[in-house]
């Protein structure tokens, strides 16, 4: 992801947290979305213990914890949500 487009996500994020806008947080998911489709699609299809449902569903926990806690605690939500999302694509393979 270049760096304009995680100014942008940051930027969003804040956005959502000071105003809880449906609106910007449906654009941050849809900008989201389209930098780990690829990502996500690669996943459900190299392991047969998930599929895309389940890609699916570790992208939308990540994306919700990781709002959590950066309104909590601040800090770069790009950097946390790429962390987080490969942490639990990890422990879904380790099951």
């Amino acid at each position: 992801m270049n760096e304009l487009k995680k100014l942008n996500i940051n930027r969003q994020v804040a956005e959502y947290i000071s105003g809880k806008s449906e609106e910007v947080l449906s654009e941050l998911y849809r900008d989201l979305q389209t930098e780990y489709k690829r990502k996500l699609d690669y996943w459900s299809k190299t392991t047969t213990m998930a599929n895309s449902h389940d890609m699916l569903a570790l992208f939308d926990e990540a994306l919700l914890s990781v709002l959590k806690d950066i309104e909590a605690k601040g800090g770069d939500f790009v950097k946390l949500f790429h962390l987080r999302l490969t942490s639990r694509h990890k422990d879904l393979l380790s099951k």
